[in-house]
Parts: structure tokens; C-alpha cells; sequence
């Protein structure tokens, strides 16, 4: 879009440059406001994190929690899980 408003101004055409810069604005507008993700709350793992140890966060369905929280815990059985869900309707304790 930018190419084609310096093109446009160039040739003079001010309607396709105007065009142009409500398409460049809207484009900007809505990256905004479709990639603005949660912000997570890290209270929970503070004190792990000072301490070094590791923490993975993991986007699963949640029919899925508790066969990759075996297999995990089978590879590394000092591991520890818990977590909250962002989404309001499924909110509940993993």
C-alpha cells in the first residue's frame, strides 16, 4: 500500500492515495486490535522463576490436560502442574 500512495501521489492521483491511506490506517487499526493477546499472570510461578526452574506454557484443548500431563510427568516426574484458562466460559482449574 505504501508503494502504491507514493506511485499515486507521483501520478497525482490524490483519490487513490486518500484510498490508500484509509487502507493503511484500517490495516493498522485492526492489527491492533486482532493480535492483542492476554496478558498472562505470572504470580502463580514467580518464586519458581527466581529460582531458575523452568515453566512451559502450552495451548492444548482441555480433553487433552491430563494425557500430555502423563506423558510429561513420565518423562520428568519432578514436574508440577496447574494453570488457569483465559477464556471466560472455561475458567476453571486445569
Amino acid at each position: 500500500m505504501l508503494a502504491g500512495f507514493i506511485a499515486a501521489i507521483s501520478y497525482g492521483a490524490e483519490l487513490l492515495a486518500l484510498l490508500l491511506i484509509v487502507g493503511m490506517i484500517t490495516s493498522f487499526v485492526a492489527g491492533e486490535r486482532f493480535t492483542h493477546l492476554p496478558d498472562a499472570d505470572f504470580r502463580e510461578v514467580r518464586d519458581a522463576l527466581a529460582h531458575g526452574e523452568i515453566m512451559l506454557m502450552v495451548d492444548i484443548p482441555e480433553s487433552e490436560v491430563y494425557r500430555i500431563e502423563h506423558q510429561i510427568h513420565q518423562q520428568v516426574p519432578e514436574a508440577r502442574f496447574g494453570g488457569v484458562s483465559w477464556l471466560p466460559d472455561t475458567a476453571a482449574q486445569l
